[in-house]
């Protein structure tokens, strides 16, 4: 699979695979929403879908949908909830996030055993420590709770 085809043709179905510059388009296009009053309890209105929807289609010139962008929130909020704690300081872990450089900071001991723990780890347990994630991760403690 080509990382950077937004769409996968696996045979029976095309696959939506977001990809950096999608996310961020995304996030941003959440962010307006909620500024304009258009999530309400925790959820964002059909308006602002079928805002989001409009925008998004324009901008990456695609023809993505309603179910396409409740799907990635989904994605993406379990992504956050993994990073949540570390981004407000409250993590258990040795991990922190420096707001100023946008990096993960640890120190030596806990890079080494991290390293080591993450040669047993799944691509589905790293899939959100991409730096690709950690990009738009800032964005979306708006959308906590």
């Amino acid at each position: 699979m080509n990382k950077q085809e937004p769409f996968v043709n696996t045979g029976k179905k095309s696959l939506l695979n977001w990809i950096e510059h999608m996310d961020v388009a995304f996030v941003d296009a959440m962010v307006q929403q909620q500024e304009k009053g258009n999530r309400l309890h925790g959820n964002f209105t059909s308006q602002a879908y079928a805002n989001m929807v409009e925008e998004l289609n324009k901008k990456l010139n695609m023809n993505l949908t309603k179910s396409h962008l409740k799907n990635h929130l989904k994605t993406l909020k379990s992504g956050f909830s993994q990073w949540y704690d570390m981004f407000n300081g409250i993590s258990l872990s040795r991990f922190s996030w420096n707001a100023d450089t946008q990096l993960i900071e640890a120190d030596d001991t806990t890079r080494k055993t991290a390293f080591n723990d993450a040669q047993t780890m799944t691509r589905g347990d790293l899939r959100y420590a991409k730096a690709r994630a950690l990009k738009i991760m800032s964005s979306l403690q708006t959308f906590e709770g």
